[in-house]
């Protein structure tokens, strides 16, 4: 494939800055939108990291050295702009349903009931410190404790 001859300092003379761009990028298009589809592996979001490529790349022609190697700099600008939207979709996590994957998050706990009278709550407690058993260690008195603090009278 041909490629245009570099553009001289004499031939810029009285150009706009929109001209000198042209000139300097346009060759370069090309190539650029098959490292684009290379990087993509598709069609439109090549053309969209392309676009997005050249108008960074106008946005900061001024900083371009004029007869430097605007390919490179020009591919440069491409990776930089796909690195940035790959860490972009790694941070993004589409969920169809947010509740649906709240739910699958977040372990379930069955809600206390509402109509429990104290005797029941105080029968549950008997029967699971019932399943204890006094040791030489005073167990009991440690129930019994708890009993009165609690003002109720948990015995074994």
């Amino acid at each position: 494939m041909f490629r245009e001859a570099p553009v001289t300092e004499s031939q810029l003379e009285g150009t706009t800055h929109w001209e000198r761009f042209e000139s300097e990028a346009r060759p370069h298009v090309a190539s650029l939108f098959r490292i684009a589809r290379w990087l993509t592996r598709n069609q439109t979001e090549a053309e969209d990291l392309l676009q997005e490529t050249l108008l960074e790349a106008l946005r900061s022609f001024h900083r371009f050295t004029q007869g430097t190697n605007c390919r490179a700099w020009l591919v440069s600008i491409m990776y930089h702009h796909q690195s940035k939207k790959r860490r972009a979709a790694i941070h993004l996590h589409l969920v169809s349903d947010a509740e649906e994957r709240i739910a699958e998050t977040i372990a379930f706990e069955e809600p206390a009931p509402q109509n429990l009278t104290d005797e029941e709550v105080l029968s549950a407690l008997r029967r699971s410190f019932a399943a204890y058993q006094v040791d030489e260690h005073g167990v009991g008195s440690h129930l019994e404790t708890s009993g009165s603090l609690l003002k109720c009278g948990l015995t074994m």
